[in-house]
């Protein structure tokens, strides 16, 4: 004689769900986990977060208005680079 087991689904509600949460649910259930949800409930703010840091050369003399104005000028020393550089 076989037994046969029924499958049971169970609806169960969470409010405030964490992204903590979701991963202990999906931990229990596998793939048997479904979110019927059709918006995200959870703030970005809770689960996306970014850092900004520049690199060095962005605060350093090279990139201030001083230094791209003197690679602007009209006027050319005799010593500069950009006087004999297309004979090099």
């Amino acid at each position: 004689m076989a037994t046969l087991i029924n499958p049971q689904s169970r609806l169960v509600t969470i409010s405030h769900v964490t992204p903590s949460i979701i991963d202990q649910l999906r931990l229990e259930h596998g793939e048997t986990l479904s979110c019927p949800c059709s918006t995200v409930s959870i703030p970005y703010a809770d689960f996306v977060s970014h850092a900004v840091s520049f690199d060095p050369i962005c605060t350093s003399i090279f990139t201030s208005q001083q230094w791209i104005a003197a690679l602007y000028t009209p006027w050319v020393w005799t010593k500069d680079f950009r006087q004999t550089a297309s004979s090099q």
